[in-house]
């Protein structure tokens, strides 16, 4: 039986170096963060519908909605949670948060995941905000509405 040589010299470590820590810290933004979105059914079906007319991915169907209604979406938003915050000059007594329910009329919801890069997790969560929505769906929902709506 023939015995196979011993390497004659170590394997390196495996230590980074600059460029690979530039590398790897670059790669971290690209890494798929995880956004849930949550949309009534009748809505998810156009959704689905449009996303298999045109091969769209979520991401970039969302992303299209957002930035084709940005100048709207804050009337829509204002609109939306209207029905959930005290009466215009009424008094709210209790630190309530102010979010749209998902369901009416008993209509299912739907929940599933969208990937993005941290860049784009960071801009869509101080969106909402900055938009006046009462939570980063209810941004979704507003732009999915606005732009499938048209489809």
């Amino acid at each position: 039986m023939k015995s196979t040589p011993a390497p004659s010299a170590p394997e390196a470590a495996s230590t980074p170096t600059s460029a690979e820590e530039t590398t790897s810290a670059g790669e971290r933004d690209l890494v798929n963060q995880p956004v849930n979105v949550t949309l009534r059914e009748s809505l998810m079906n156009k959704l689905n519908a449009y996303k298999e007319e045109t091969g769209l991915s979520h991401p970039i169907i969302l992303f299209t909605a957002i930035e084709t209604h940005i100048d709207e979406l804050p009337d829509r938003l204002r609109r939306s949670v209207a029905g959930a915050t005290a009466p215009e000059g009424g008094r709210s007594l209790f630190d309530m948060p102010r979010v749209v329910a998902h369901k009416t009329d008993g209509e299912r919801t739907e929940t599933f995941i969208i990937r993005v890069n941290k860049k784009n997790k960071a801009i869509l969560d101080g969106l909402w905000k900055e938009l006046g929505a009462p939570s980063r769906n209810a941004l979704f929902v507003a732009a999915y509405e606005a732009f499938l709506s048209t489809k």
